[in-house]
Formats: structure tokens, sequence, C-alpha cells
């Protein structure tokens, strides 16, 4: 089930992340960043800086006025893509969705 938020708000979407070939067992180091789609495919971040903490990237979502848009998020469905730098690697993750509910 996907994560909801409050329309309005600004909070993190947590992502863990596990590596199926083992070689990582830290994010430190890898430069996360995020981007997030909405339901028609457009931009609403575009390569924001993630943090993280071992395996868990932090993606903080502003659907609030002062968010990347300057006006409140509709309701809906969104999607939020994390890439990083695993030397030679550049993987880019996700789609991983979530809601942002005006009720």
């Amino acid at each position: 089930m996907p994560v909801t938020l409050p329309q309005g708000t600004k909070e993190h979407v947590i992502v863990d992340i596990e590596d199926l070939l083992n070689n990582l067992v830290t994010l430190d180091g890898t430069t996360p960043k995020f981007d997030v789609k909405n339901e028609a495919g457009t931009l609403i971040y575009t390569q924001q800086a993630a943090t993280n903490q071992v395996m868990r990237c932090f993606c903080l979502i502003d659907t609030d006025t002062t968010g990347p848009t300057s006006s409140l998020w509709p309701a809906g469905t969104y999607r939020l893509y994390i890439d990083f730098t695993t030397a030679p690697e550049l993987p880019r993750l996700g789609p991983f969705p979530f809601m942002v509910d005006a009720s």
C-alpha cells in the first residue's frame, strides 16, 4: 500500500533499499537524488537531494504552497524515482508510488 501524505504538508517519503548483489551495506557516498512525477508524467521534483541512513533514503516532499509547484499539490498518485552512484553503475530505482490526500 502506498504512503499517503496529507495535502499541504512537508514530510519524508522513506524508501528502503535492498542490494540484491550484496555489494552495498550503506548508501554513504552514493549521492542519492530523487525525482517525483505526477499522474500525467510531469516532473515535480528533479534531482532533489535525498538524505540516507544505512540502506534507507529519506525524500522530503513538500505538498504545500512552499513546495516546487508553488501551489497545493492536487490529490492523486505520484511516482518517486531514486538515482544514486555505485561505480561503475548509475541505477535508477522506482517507481515508488505515494498518494496525496486532500480530505
